[in-house]
């Protein structure tokens, strides 16, 4: 990854908006991080219910059980 940045004001202003800029890429690999995690759990919550010993296909969909 390569950036460029050109600055014709102070560098104090250059430092705050790459502050800016990294809180908002922190931002929003936390909340990647929040909907893959919920993702997981959901998974693994619907594999938790087993319906006469064959998962539940509305519950999994089909490309998990394998139809």
């Amino acid at each position: 990854l390569l950036i460029s940045i050109e600055c014709e004001g102070k560098l104090e202003t250059l430092l705050q908006t790459l502050d800016d800029l990294l809180a908002c890429i922190q931002a929003a690999e936390r909340s990647i991080n929040y909907i893959q995690q919920s993702y997981k759990e959901d998974n693994l919550n619907d594999v938790k219910q087993i319906v006469g010993g064959k998962l539940c296909r509305q519950e999994l969909g089909r490309e998990i059980n394998g139809g």
